[in-house]
């Protein structure tokens, strides 16, 4: 059964449509989500070729043929750039600038120079199947837990627009060299229909993409500190009690660090709230760069932190927090163009046996530190055997 392919061209054209105002919506609304407003301009481009194809005969062929193609690649490369930009890579933006403008050269070549209907399509196709690869592989390179779904789902409509790509591709170098092979192609108008109805699905598929983002982004608001990026205390304080018990079960050695930024309220009260929010900010940016990935930090207080550290004893726990402390003795924070100079005090203690808790560990971790701001701050105190009692640091 033939499908005709003004009707196929004219559902394209109402489908492309949609897709823009889609894209378009999506883009007003999300301004501060990178890699959209490629998607919508992308679409755009898309949506330009392939209305200009629809009135070939009106429009000339200039316009109907190489124009229209050329939007068309435009549209594909935008979107592979826009992806990159939506999972927080840097877009491939001279790769695709030397690929589009030789099919630029190429499109033209074939359509007005040396006018060539199989090679024009067979340059077309091949491209587009290239840039859906591409934009595959960038969807599905590094699948995020938080948009696993609409990735998968993404990327597997991408990889069906490059394999019906191929197959019109495929059809158009076999049939020889009639002047227009894919219109006499029984199978081609399916194609057509096929590759139109994934391309309303890949608009689906970026607003999942986008909605799961924002779910990502609520849940990391309502685990992080705004203004420092640590973690909250009731989301540390779970992921402490798995890791006590998965440092008992498998026997693995388990540390805490308590860091207390010294003389912080003298910052405040001298230089101003604006210059506590900065070198908190700064702080936490200098000890979160010193951890490793499975490390922990988390903000327990105005200027108190906490630092979680698996498969740590406490001889590895006193060199990381040397290095912390150091790193924050030589940090300068400016302040109005001043530089503030910032130190820290930090108790750590290591899981001393199967019967300690949480409040265990962290008594003798708050034990320790007070330690290190009664001998004069700027220090580093380790706990030894947990105390009878002990005062708590201030």
């Amino acid at each position: 059964m033939l499908i005709d392919f003004p009707t196929v061209n004219l559902v394209a054209v109402l489908m492309v449509i949609l897709e823009c105002g889609i894209l378009g919506v999506l883009w007003a609304v999300h301004r501060d989500i990178r890699g959209i407003g490629h998607w919508a301009i992308g679409a755009v481009a898309i949506s330009a070729g392939v209305i200009a194809i629809y009135l070939r005969g009106i429009l000339p062929p200039a316009l109907s043929v190489t124009a229209a193609n050329i939007a068309i690649v435009t549209g594909y490369v935008l979107t592979w750039w826009g992806l990159e930009l939506f999972f927080g890579r840097r877009p491939y933006y001279r790769s695709g600038l030397l690929l589009l403008s030789g099919a630029a050269a190429g499109l033209v070549y074939f359509s007005l120079v040396e006018p060539d209907t199989r090679s024009r399509l067979i340059l077309l196709l091949s491209l587009l199947s290239l840039f859906a690869v591409l934009r595959a592989h960038s969807t599905l390179r590094r699948v995020l837990p938080e948009t696993r779904f609409s990735q998968l789902f993404g990327g597997s409509v991408m990889s069906l627009q490059a394999a019906g790509n191929l197959l019109l591709l495929t059809a158009v170098i076999r049939t020889g060299t009639e002047p227009r092979p894919i219109d006499r192609m029984p199978i081609a108008g399916w194609i057509f229909l096929i590759l139109t109805i994934l391309s309303v699905a890949l608009v689906f598929a970026a607003v999942l993409l986008v909605n799961q983002k924002l779910q990502a982004r609520l849940r990391e608001t309502a685990q992080r500190d705004q203004l420092t990026g640590a973690l909250r205390r009731h989301v540390l304080e779970e992921a402490v009690e798995r890791e006590i018990a998965r440092s008992r079960r498998h026997r693995r050695p388990l540390a805490l660090l308590l860091l207390d930024l010294d003389h912080f309220k003298a910052i405040n009260d001298r230089y101003g709230h604006h210059a506590g929010d900065e070198a908190l900010r700064r702080f936490a940016e200098t000890a979160q760069a010193g951890l490793r990935r499975e490390d922990l930090l988390g903000r327990t207080g105005g200027e108190e932190f906490c630092i979680l550290l698996p498969d740590t004893d406490q001889e590895g726990a006193a060199r990381l927090a040397e290095r912390i402390r150091t790193a924050v003795e030589n940090l300068s924070v400016d302040v109005d163009g001043q530089p503030l100079r910032l130190t820290v005090s930090i108790g750590a203690a290591a899981l001393a046996g199967d019967d300690e808790s949480w409040s265990g560990l962290t008594r003798a971790a708050d034990v320790a530190l007070y330690r290190a701001k009664k001998d004069g701050r700027n220090r580093i105190v380790v706990a030894g055997p947990p105390p009878a009692a002990e005062s708590m640091a201030e």
